[in-house]
């Protein structure tokens, strides 16, 4: 998760120095970087794609942005959604159509970046604090005396 906190950083110092395609790439890796903890994985089908991580510890602004997050990864950036990256007829004649894609730009996410690098780190955080819980109570439960 710091990951994404440093790149929704970048990002914001790639925006004010105008550099638009880096700051592109750095929003689409906070993106990733955020919602990796969040999705499961096809090899290993226990992976817990839920961490220790409540929502209800976040506001409801941010809830938006933690879901609005994690569908952009998997819509947009990972999977390429029709929604997200429409198809549209250029040009019909009676014998051919020409269609031109419409990709999803990351930096239609700009305004939100001091948010998103503001959740990115109440995560981490949070997954800490979640880990470190559940660290103490498997060495609380290895302690206790076997009966």
């Amino acid at each position: 998760m710091q990951h994404a906190e440093e790149f929704f950083a970048a990002a914001m110092v790639a925006q004010e120095a105008g550099w638009s395609e880096a700051c592109r790439g750095l929003i689409t890796a906070g993106i990733v970087a955020y919602a990796r903890p969040f999705s499961g994985n096809e090899k290993h089908p226990e992976t817990n794609p839920s961490p220790s991580f409540s929502l209800r510890y976040l506001t409801n602004t941010e809830r938006s942005l933690h879901a609005r997050i994690i569908e952009l990864c998997n819509k947009a950036v990972a999977h390429s959604d029709a929604d997200q990256n429409p198809v549209r007829v250029d040009a019909c004649a009676s014998n051919a159509l020409i269609f031109s894609p419409s990709f999803y730009d990351p930096l239609v996410e700009s305004p939100n970046l001091p948010a998103m690098q503001a959740l990115a780190k109440t995560a981490r955080h949070l997954l800490v604090g979640g880990s470190l819980n559940a660290s103490r109570a498997i060495a609380s439960e290895s302690e206790q005396p076997e009966r």
